[in-house]
């Protein structure tokens, strides 16, 4: 027998449908409000955990965003999930019509969705998620930049006091966290570029109490490391360079080689001849370290 036509049997396909996406939406929402209270439990749940563990994950967290911000910067584009169209090679009435009622049910919603990006007409099917330009380049950048400011700028005013609601803030709640990240990077997809360039002239002039506050970190931790390494020296038994005078002197030598590959590098990448006032700042820079470095080998 020959099979039916298509077009004959689109009726008996749309009343087929009717029951099959009535017990889907059914399932559906008993499965999101499943998923929906048990995201709700995951999330209040505290998981505290002791204070090294959380600057390990911080760190973590951290270089996380900073490697995907460099990999959408470098490589990113248009962002497309969930292609559809029409199956013409499908054989049988039942593959026809699941085509059928899948084209109709979504070709709407997603004309209505990527209606809003310039980049639709490269994507004719499928759901658009950003563009090259907000899910790429700089701008891409930006938006990773812009989350964590977020973040860290509210974990500084929940932590800002000694209390114990501040305490388990910043050590816990870390599936709470995550969820957070997540939402605020998604929601930055839907920020126009003129309002991060906003944020980046921002950014530009106010990173300097940051810059500030980590060069005082990183003297604070370069005393505290050098007089814990000199009260074992004077401990221990050990004259020579075998011990922890070695150790001292060899790292001192590291230090020292990595600040002139610093150097170096600073000058390669951000001193070209066609920046002159780059090359003048990273000058200076470099002489007022070296004035300093002198002052402080004075006795």
């Amino acid at each position: 027998r020959r099979p039916a036509p298509v077009h004959s049997l689109s009726g008996m396909g749309a009343l087929l449908t009717v029951p099959f996406s009535m017990a889907a939406s059914c399932c559906g929402s008993l499965l999101a409000s499943c998923c929906g209270a048990l995201a709700c439990k995951a999330c209040g749940c505290a998981c505290i955990t002791t204070s090294r563990a959380a600057s390990v994950a911080y760190i973590l967290l951290l270089s996380l965003f900073v490697l995907c911000a460099l990999a959408f910067g470098s490589g990113g584009g248009d962002i497309v999930i969930f292609g559809s169209g029409y199956n013409s090679t499908a054989e049988g009435w039942l593959e026809h019509m699941k085509e059928q009622a899948m084209g109709s049910a979504s070709s709407s919603a997603e004309s209505f969705w990527n209606d809003r990006f310039w980049c639709k007409s490269r994507h004719p099917h499928g759901w658009i998620i950003c563009c090259a330009d907000v899910c790429g380049g700089a701008f891409s950048i930006y938006r990773f930049s812009f989350v964590l400011a977020i973040f860290f700028g509210a974990m500084a005013l929940l932590t800002c006091g000694t209390t114990k609601f501040g305490a388990r803030a910043h050590r816990g709640f870390w599936i709470a966290k995550i969820c957070l990240l997540l939402s605020l990077l998604v929601t930055t997809l839907f920020i126009d570029n003129s309002v991060l360039q906003g944020y980046r002239e921002f950014a530009r002039y106010t990173s300097f109490a940051f810059l500030l506050l980590q060069i005082l970190l990183l003297i604070d931790f370069a005393y505290s490391w050098n007089e814990r390494w000199l009260a074992y020296d004077e401990e221990s038994d050990v004259d020579g360079l075998c011990g922890w005078k070695g150790a001292i002197l060899g790292s001192a030598a590291l230090l020292y080689l990595g600040s002139l590959v610093g150097w170096v590098l600073l000058y390669i990448h951000f001193g070209s001849s066609e920046c002159p006032a780059q090359q003048t700042i990273i000058s200076l820079t470099l002489i007022a370290c070296v004035v300093r470095h002198l002052a402080t080998m004075h006795p």
